[in-house]
């Protein structure tokens, strides 16, 4: 198959999991916010419209530097891959109690985790775009 056929497929699915990890994002903070509302504790630490309206900016971002070949994007997947490994690091460095439960602590883990993936995927597609 073409190199650049394969680039193209690892920027399309890295763009989507980028998309996925900003909507997993919003439905976290968002039931967060649902459930204070109802008396109830959030799913994690915090809950917040700010990661959602931040995260949405910074993906339509790193998805039009990524179109345009800007030289922007590495910095900006760089970015939200420190930001979601910081976010998990937490999960096991911030009391437990911070949690409903361990079930959820492990599940703001693997959503972030999910974040940092698409992250590495999109810089990886950046660099080896930059081989060809």
């Amino acid at each position: 198959m073409n190199p650049e056929v394969n680039l193209s497929i690892l920027f399309k699915r890295a763009s989507l999991l980028q998309v996925l990890y900003w909507a997993l994002v919003a439905a976290w903070n968002i039931a967060g916010l649902v459930l204070i509302n109802m008396g109830q504790p959030a799913l994690g630490p915090t809950a917040s419209l700010l990661p959602v309206f931040a995260l949405g900016v910074i993906t339509v971002f790193m998805l039009y530097a990524g179109i345009k070949g800007s030289k922007v994007y590495p910095y900006i997947g760089s970015a939200v891959l420190l930001l979601a490994v910081i976010i998990v690091a937490q999960a096991f460095i911030k009391a437990p109690d911070l949690w409903p439960s361990d079930a959820w602590r492990y599940a703001g883990v693997a959503v972030n985790g999910f974040g940092a993936l698409s992250a590495v995927m999109g810089l990886v597609w950046y660099f080896k775009r930059l081989n060809l």
